[in-house]
């Protein structure tokens, strides 16, 4: 028999997923290795999921997610940061880790390069490897407030280079990349012409200083930006993440939806829009206890 993929095949196991698998078997552990608030899915957003079920919510729905969700999240952005995003911009996905994926696989080639932070999720280099492309690391120091260093990331670019991923607030650092920063890593990004892959799914999740978008700063389209329901919201489990960006990508995203994951659960959907629609103090409530 022929073997399996050897670039698939050559992927190490998530230590997180080992910790967490391991952990479950010790009777009343405390479990800190995976982001999984210690928190209850709000009461208003389960009635939203068990209505879904009663007025028969079953169906597949469009690619890119129910139009009605992508408006919702849309207004939350606009609420939120002042945004302005449309439905067509927006592509949901069976969480925030496969937007990130879409992001990858919709703006990259095999060969290409991507700047990964280090540390940083291991899902980050992992699927970069899995898609062909090479990761090149750029490391976050704590003398640096683990923040990039611009003179590095100006080293490791090449001509090859075609993405640079960020993730703010940080996992696992806690950083949160000030407005100067911003600013230069869109300016790195526009320099070397390099699309800009920005994790935000812990972006209400802030202790000290304020989240900056990195849609906020964007004025030429090469921002993907990823938002979820799973740290916000405490619905780690019910799986639906956001791709934001220009309408050109979401385009190509959406089309590569349909033969990786035709659609997200549509019952998860109605939840979500309950999320985005409704009281939004959970997770000020959530933060503070944190």
């Amino acid at each position: 028999m022929k073997p399996s993929s050897t670039v698939r095949g050559s992927l190490e196991r998530h230590g997180v997923r080992e910790i967490m698998v391991r952990s479950a078997e010790i009777p009343g552990a405390l479990h800190l290795e995976v982001g999984q608030p210690n928190f209850e899915t709000p009461v208003h957003i389960q009635d939203a999921a068990r209505r879904a079920i009663d007025e028969k919510w079953f169906g597949y729905t469009h690619n890119a997610g129910i139009v009605q969700l992508r408006r919702s999240l849309g207004t939350f952005l606009q609420r939120q940061y002042g945004l302005d995003v449309a439905p067509e911009q927006l592509v949901v996905t069976p969480g925030a880790v496969t937007a990130l994926a879409l992001g990858v696989l919709a703006v990259t080639d095999p060969g290409d390069e991507v700047l990964v932070p280090d540390p940083s999720w291991p899902n980050y280099w992992q699927m970069v490897h899995c898609h062909g492309a090479v990761p090149l690391f750029y490391s976050l120091r704590p003398e640096n407030g683990f923040l990039p260093s611009m003179e590095e990331l100006e080293r490791l670019v090449t001509p090859r280079t075609k993405l640079l991923m960020i993730n703010t607030p940080g996992n696992p650092t806690g950083a949160v990349f000030p407005r100067e920063t911003m600013v230069e890593l869109l300016q790195f990004a526009r320099r070397h012409d390099l699309y800009l892959l920005s994790d935000e799914v812990y972006d209400r999740i802030v202790f000290d200083g304020e989240h900056v978008p990195a849609l906020s700063l964007d004025d030429d389209g090469r921002v993907l930006s990823i938002y979820g329901v799973s740290k916000n919201f405490a619905m780690t489990g019910w799986r639906v993440g956001f791709l934001a960006t220009n309408r050109d990508v979401a385009s190509v995203a959406e089309r590569t939806v349909e033969p990786m994951f035709s659609c997200v659960n549509s019952i998860a959907q109605a939840a979500a829009i309950a999320a985005y629609d409704g009281p939004q103090d959970t997770t000020d409530f959530m933060t503070r206890r944190y």
